[in-house]
């Protein structure tokens, strides 16, 4: 068969036939992930689905420092999250999936509060992510931390990853409400 151009595509028929064969490669190998700069290639390609865990406590909104995953985020603070593995069957599993990454904990999913779009380059540098904020419970305790720790909602540290800062004056008022939800 010759290597020609897919109507409707920019790929041709061995372009497209490999990127099939390594995404499939990517979904079916679980204990192989690309390379960082593969994986801001697809971030770029792509809108990736990121999950954001909004876990509230008396003391307000839980906050990580950022690590070194991109560099114009290190050490602002974030609400826990990111990107999920594939083979993620349901939001609780997502949620799960950062919870142990990010914390080291189990959550319980309450519900999906709202999803953001990043801005390519202006507030991403590798793509457009979408973030899903989702309001989740711990079912271990949060250990507080000099990089973890409950924020007032109304009191936010000022070196916060501006989208999520932006988030959480946004729905201020909802957090508000379901920060004592459900507490003894």
């Amino acid at each position: 068969m010759a290597n020609t151009t897919i109507p409707k595509t920019s790929f041709n028929t061995d372009e497209d036939a490999e990127l099939v064969r390594l995404l499939e490669k990517v979904r079916t190998d679980k204990g192989r992930t690309p390379s960082q700069r593969s994986f801001e290639a697809l971030c770029a390609a792509r809108n990736l689905p990121a999950t954001e865990l909004v876990i509230l406590g008396p003391q307000g909104i839980l906050l990580c420092v950022y690590g070194d995953g991109v560099q114009q985020f290190a050490g602002q603070w974030h609400v826990p999250g990111g990107y999920t593995g594939l083979g993620n069957l349901t939001l609780e599993d997502d949620c799960n999936a950062v919870a142990k990454r990010e914390l080291g904990i189990e959550v319980r999913w309450i519900r999906v509060i709202d999803a953001y779009k990043w801005l390519h380059g202006a507030e991403h540098p590798h793509g457009a992510p979408v973030s899903i904020y989702m309001h989740c419970r711990p079912e271990d305790d949060v250990v507080e931390t000099d990089t973890r720790k409950f924020f007032p909602i109304n009191q936010l540290p000022a070196n916060m990853i501006l989208p999520q800062r932006r988030f959480v004056e946004k729905h201020a008022h909802s957090l508000q409400i379901w920060q004592f939800e459900g507490m003894p």
